[in-house]
């Protein structure tokens, strides 16, 4: 007479458990990365803005060169004067000709747009001037407040300070 002692066991050792895991990570994380609508949520443009204002503020401050910034549903940019001959201030005639590298971009899917709220015509233009202070393009000092789906970023005119607060 032969017992039967091996007894049966039912589901996955470590190893393929382990094995299978691995896999399933890779082709999320290949999945994720392949598709840029993922990676940019309107959270990410959105910092992207705060981050870019307060740079251009910086480098208006720090040169003592009027910054002009140009925002408009899904484009960010940022130009100074390559030669300015105003320390505080600039006119009709000054031309803003020198692209400040690293702070333009564009939202190219319409999904992902900025979304401000509401929304903008077609551009807002506002010059960080050296002195600290910001105007818009008849170039008296002005406040700008930028609503968006998950925040509110507001431009004080008078000191220029940027403060963001989430919606």
């Amino acid at each position: 007479m032969k017992v039967d002692n091996a007894h049966h066991q039912f589901g996955f050792t470590l190893i393929e458990s382990l094995i299978a895991l691995a896999l399933l990570s890779i082709i999320c994380g290949s999945l994720i990365y392949s598709n840029p609508t993922v990676a940019l949520n309107n959270t990410v443009v959105g910092d992207k803005l705060f981050y870019s204002l307060t740079h251009a503020r910086r480098v208006a401050l720090q040169s003592r060169c009027p910054v002009k910034v140009t925002i408009s549903n899904d484009a960010f940019e940022a130009n100074q004067q390559s030669a300015c001959g105003s320390a505080t201030g600039y006119n009709e005639n000054s031309v803003f000709d020198m692209p400040l590298a690293g702070l333009s971009f564009v939202v190219n899917n319409s999904e992902k747009s900025l979304r401000f709220y509401p929304s903008l015509a077609l551009s807002e233009t506002l010059f960080f001037l050296a002195d600290g202070s910001v105007s818009d393009i008849t170039g008296s000092p002005s406040s700008f407040t930028f609503t968006l789906n998950n925040r509110t970023i507001a431009i004080d005119g008078i000191t220029g300070h940027i403060g963001t607060a989430a919606l």
